[in-house]
């Protein structure tokens, strides 16, 4: 029984540090200074590819998990699917690959899993781009966001996956959170 509890309470530790870390609080982000490029500031590492032609647009809108909730951002908007280039598609490749350029330009991790139904529900409706070129199926999959915080703007960086492909969705915005 002693055995039982502690492994429970280890547990329920464990849960309440996965919790919190989903918390973040904006002014604690750092400042990068790392020079970025002209937009979307990203170029395909050679075992990757975009399956389509991206899409960009100068003024349009991305929905963006924060803390758990979603929140909109305007701006400067670039998203793709993605899939593999001349080798095998891996999950955990593509994940790493796009972390690891994320963090080299100053990028820093804000989310990191699944949403709740009732996040998605609230914002279904309002999602237009919901199925076109690079939308995150946020209802199957879980979902990695960092942000870049700059000076004079911040670029959030989405991307999921699964076993076969993933997307990638990145915006320039003035607005933090």
């Amino acid at each position: 029984m002693k055995k039982l509890v502690i492994a429970l309470f280890s547990f329920l530790a464990l849960s309440q540090v996965s919790a919190q870390s989903q918390s973040v609080d904006y002014r604690t982000i750092p400042v990068s200074n790392k020079q970025l490029g002209e937009f979307p500031f990203f170029e395909f590492p050679i075992s990757l590819k975009a399956m389509n032609i991206p899409y960009q647009n100068a003024d349009d809108h991305l929905f963006i998990p924060i803390n758990g909730k979603f929140k909109e951002f305007t701006g400067q908007v670039w998203r793709s699917f993605v899939q593999a280039n001349g080798e095998n598609w891996s999950l955990f490749s593509f994940n790493k690959k796009i972390s690891s350029w994320i963090v080299s330009k100053g990028g820093v991790p804000v989310y990191k899993g699944k949403i709740a139904r009732s996040q998605l529900d609230l914002v279904k409706e309002k999602m237009d781009y919901a199925g076109a070129e690079g939308s995150i199926d946020y209802w199957n999959n879980p979902v990695n966001v960092y942000i870049i915080k700059q000076a004079d703007r911040n670029i959030f960086v989405q991307f999921s996956g699964n076993t076969a492909s993933g997307e990638i969705q990145i915006i320039e915005t003035k607005e933090g959170f």
